[in-house]
């Protein structure tokens, strides 16, 4: 019997043993990637289509065009099919990043054949209903309208405009009279235009008749990789940018830059760097500038890779009377980790808090096959979450001084401000 007086003793492991998938490339036809298990009698497949932001020509028709993308067929209204997904159990969403659409559906393994038959219905006969496109309207119109009441939201796009330019795929934005000017015609040659080029991504306990039917899937759809366009990033000329909102009590920061990508070998000390300064609650920016200073609720640091821009930002909301005074301390903190030494407890904390994250949120086989699905759309090695453990494992505080200097210098940093 174990002692339970006694507190266990601290176990560190750094192993991250990553399932890969079955790989099946055929010519002319998407790739296929498989993962079989779990102990669930569920399926999941994603398709990931190149059709995300930076494919537009104008806003919008990205996020239109996969909303709509189970809205309905010719034979099929988007009720009917909502319907019949819900009596087999399946459960289906779409959505868009700044690089990519996706659609994915999971649910009873048994009742696979008949769902993605629904699912095949929508990916070769989307007819984009006029009156579903006019609800869609509706509903962007009215969340755009209540979050530009929100003072996060709008230091948010500040913040985008200003490191890319307002134009830039990442930082425009589809406004009223955009989306009001919006065409069935517009969204359904976006989709034939770029929706042929994508990726299948299947994870469950597979058998034979599910890989026949995503198989057979695959075949019927016409697949073709297309070119990717470029966008110049035009950033502003000057450091700090701010924009009020009248009669508000709070205030909205947004502090960063554009950084390296997950390709960099500086990348695995940047995202500790990052996770010392703000990156989990017992982090710098939480300890100094809420619980000491009480300057605000919440405050936390991050870094978003895109596939082809990666930011670091720091945000935070804040009483509008003291939102200088926390532009100033993240200033501080941003130097004193490029200056200073950091102390070997609170390095070793922060590694054992990441590291300790990101084994744990690998509890199923779903959860690897999105690890995976990182590692395929980035274009990275199949040992790279192992490979960033162990080097944030080994880095040193000189590290983080060194990447501090490089890639995140306080003299360097972009400021929005709303409020």
């Amino acid at each position: 019997m174990p002692d339970r007086k006694k507190q266990p003793p601290f176990q560190k492991s750094i192993n991250f043993q990553l399932k890969l998938p079955e790989a099946i490339h055929r010519p002319g036809k998407a790739p296929l990637f498989i993962l079989h298990g779990g102990e669930q009698e569920i399926i999941r497949v994603e398709f990931v289509f190149c059709a995300g932001k930076w494919f537009e020509t104008t806003p919008g028709l990205s996020h239109f065009s996969s909303t709509l993308l189970t809205k309905g067929t010719s034979g099929l209204s988007g009720n009917e099919i909502a319907s019949l997904l819900e009596e087999l159990g399946y459960h289906v969403e779409t959505g868009t990043s700044p690089d990519y659409t996706y659609l994915a559906v999971s649910g009873l393994r048994k009742n696979f054949k008949p769902a993605i038959e629904i699912i095949r219905s929508c990916l070769t006969d989307p007819v984009f209903p006029e009156h579903e496109l006019q609800q869609q309207k509706h509903i962007y119109i009215q969340q755009l309208s209540v979050n530009r009441e929100r003072t996060s939201y709008l230091a948010s796009r500040l913040f985008r405009q200003h490191i890319f330019g307002k134009d830039h795929p990442y930082a425009a934005e589809a406004d009223e009279t955009r989306v009001s000017q919006l065409t069935r015609e517009e969204i359904a040659a976006y989709y034939a235009r770029h929706y042929g080029d994508f990726t299948v991504f299947l994870t469950g306990k597979t058998d034979d008749v599910i890989r026949e039917s995503i198989s057979d899937l695959i075949e019927r759809l016409n697949w073709q990789a297309h070119a990717k366009p470029e966008h110049r990033i035009s950033p502003g000329n000057i450091r700090k940018v701010s924009q009020s909102k009248p009669k508000a009590v709070q205030a909205s920061v947004r502090i960063g830059k554009i950084t390296i990508s997950r390709s960099h070998p500086d990348f695995p000390q940047l995202v500790l760097a990052n996770y010392v300064l703000g990156g989990y609650f017992g982090s710098r920016l939480m300890k100094v500038i809420r619980e000491e200073k009480g300057l605000t609720y919440g405050i936390y640091s991050g870094i978003q890779s895109q596939k082809n821009a990666t930011v670091f930002s720091v945000s935070a909301d804040v009483n509008l009377n003291q939102a200088e005074a926390v532009i100033e301390e993240i200033l501080n903190q941003l130097k004193d980790l490029r200056t200073h030494a950091v102390q070997l407890r609170e390095l070793e904390l922060a590694k054992s808090h990441f590291i300790g994250n990101l084994q744990n949120e690998m509890s199923n086989i779903f959860a690897h096959m999105e690890r995976f699905k990182t590692i395929h759309l980035f274009d990275l090695p199949h040992n790279y979450y192992s490979q960033l453990i162990q080097k944030i494992d080994s880095a040193k505080s000189e590290d983080i001084m060194g990447v501090m200097e490089k890639h995140l210098h306080e003299d360097e940093m972009i400021i929005a401000l709303a409020g």
